[in-house]
């Protein structure tokens, strides 16, 4: 395998300076813009200096990659629109709406997954290959790259490359593949758009498989992303098709058509906690955006078991657990396992499983709670609730931050915290916050204004848990949420928007903290109250004047 790889590196691409693009020839992206829409050109939107620092940098790389160059007179002008990442940094989008609206739909068909996941079965190896910037090695025809025009606060710029986001690039990438394999696909490999499954039905054919592969790719020019390249899988293990990460799990769910996830009805299941924060705020999308008929759940064991030697789980069964009706799994760990046969990660909720891949879609709950803000608004009861408004976006953000540091993460430090400095640092964090959160909801019925947002979920998480857990077991109670007029008439009112009071389950709050951490509870004592009717009346309609 090795020697393969050194006599194909050129196949391989480690950044976009190794990229020569695919010939014109070959293919390219056309827009056919229906002539009797009038062009849109969106006014300016304004960002704050960290998403504008991001911004600028990210247009330094795509012009020094020679995907994008300077416009003049655009036919179309579109805003960019960042994305917060997982790691804190930011993920540049060019919002092509209207656009892709002016755009008839390409109909070429993409394979149907379902098929494409039985064409693997009874292969004895896979590899999984990823294209490296797969949609930038197209070129966007010259006549159309004004048209794909965007503005920053550094000026106006256009695609010289297809670019993310554009109605029919999927369509466009899925006719790339099926001409450069025609002679290969069905017999040792499948294409889904940009990813693809090197399949073998005897060990000792992989290598002249992947070579074969490889020689085809060299001849288009095509490049692989080293980064994200996995060899060798066992079938029968059972790991998902398309799932690359043998550590984690950052798909998303999108409406864009070349998506490998799309948000179907009843297409993915979602694993959750009643005890865990993250899993609880996923929940309360899925509940508060009706997404309940589309979207079904499982609950796991609120308190943590050990699954092999060494795990730092307690080894008390509990009851409190719902079957699992997808895989039959009894843990969690099960249920990684049977999406990556080398995940070496934690095994945590929340978990959005893909029922018909078979694979974990996604286990962090940042993510997991936008897609199902954005992704899902044609089948959800409450589509038109938007729950991160393009308007409030960078307040939003801002806000997001320091409930996160301070108060949602920062009960955790207080509670592990070993040494006496490092929990007192904690505490102060976490009631100038507290302190923060009571002074902005004196002033305006929600954290950023009249109507309820995702910080206002996030912050829910960690307050309807503080008075009956985190005061006591992680000694946060130099203060209680009750002694906070305006934190306890909030939590009321939070708590008593339909389909909130049914993602909070006390009893495995309770059960969870006091008996998984023996550590800092040794004896799994579960405390008496203070047994808080949330249900009570609250005050905070005197905002809705």
């Amino acid at each position: 395998m090795i020697g393969l790889l050194r006599e194909h590196a050129d196949v391989f691409a480690f950044s976009a300076d190794e990229m020569p693009g695919i010939s014109s020839e070959v293919i390219e992206h056309r827009l056919n813009v229906d002539r009797a829409v009038r062009p849109v050109k969106q006014k300016k939107r304004n960002f704050s200096t960290e998403k504008n620092q991001a911004i600028q940098e990210e247009v330094e790389k795509l012009l020094a990659a020679g995907f994008i160059e300077p416009c003049d007179y655009p036919e179309w002008l579109a805003n960019v629109v960042m994305v917060k990442k997982s790691n804190s940094s930011w993920r540049m989008c060019v919002d092509f709406t209207n656009l892709n609206r002016a755009c008839p739909k390409d109909c070429y068909p993409l394979p149907r997954i379902d098929r494409l996941v039985d064409s693997t079965s009874g292969h004895a190896l896979l590899s999984f290959l990823d294209a490296f910037s797969g949609y930038h090695q197209v070129s966007l025809a010259k006549a159309d790259r004004k048209k794909a025009a965007f503005i920053t606060e550094g000026g106006v710029f256009c695609y010289k490359a297809m670019p993310f986001g554009l109605k029919n690039a999927g369509a466009t990438y899925q006719k790339l593949v099926d001409r450069v394999f025609a002679n290969q696909k069905g017999r040792n490999i499948e294409v889904y758009v940009d990813d693809s499954i090197v399949k073998s039905k005897l060990e000792t054919d992989h290598l002249d498989d992947l070579r074969e592969t490889f020689e085809t790719l060299r001849r288009y020019q095509m490049k692989l992303n080293p980064k994200k390249l996995y060899h060798a899988v066992d079938e029968t293990e059972k790991s998902g098709a398309f799932n690359r990460s043998p550590s984690t799990f950052r798909n998303f769910i999108s409406r864009d058509q070349g998506s490998t996830f799309l948000p179907e009805s009843g297409r993915y299941h979602l694993y959750i906690s009643y005890a865990c924060p993250w899993a609880s705020r996923c929940l309360s999308f899925v509940k508060i955006k009706g997404l309940d008929k589309a979207i079904s759940f499982t609950s796991v064991k609120p308190k943590w078991e050990r699954t092999k030697e060494g795990d730092a789980h307690t080894d008390t069964e509990e009851s409190g657990a719902d079957p699992d009706p997808l895989n039959g799994v009894k843990t969690i760990r099960d249920l990684y396992e049977l999406a990556s046969t080398n995940y070496s990660g934690k095994f945590t909720v929340p978990v959005m499983w893909d029922k018909k891949l078979k694979t974990i879609v996604s286990n962090e709950s940042s993510e997991i709670i936008r897609m199902l803000n954005s992704e899902f608004n044609d089948i959800a009861e409450n589509g038109d609730l938007d729950l991160y408004p393009h308007h409030l976006e960078t307040e939003i953000d801002q806000v997001n931050e320091w409930i996160y540091d301070r108060i949602n993460n920062g009960v955790y430090r207080c509670g592990f915290a070993t040494k006496q400095e490092p929990y007192d640092q904690a505490v102060d964090k976490l009631y100038e916050a507290l302190d923060k959160c009571e002074e902005i909801l004196a002033k305006q019925r929600y954290l950023c204004g009249s109507s309820v947002t995702e910080a206002d979920i996030r912050l829910f998480v960690t307050l309807i848990r503080f008075d009956e857990v985190y005061a006591v077991h992680f000694k946060c109670n130099k203060k209680v949420v009750r002694e906070y007029p305006n934190l306890l008439n909030y939590t009321k009112e939070m708590f008593q928007i339909p389909g909130m009071s049914s993602t909070v389950n006390m009893n495995d709050i309770k059960k969870h903290y006091y008996g998984s951490h023996p550590s800092i509870n040794p004896y799994g004592i579960i405390p008496q109250g203070p047994n808080i009717d949330y249900s009570s009346p609250h005050d905070r309609e005197r905002f809705s004047s």
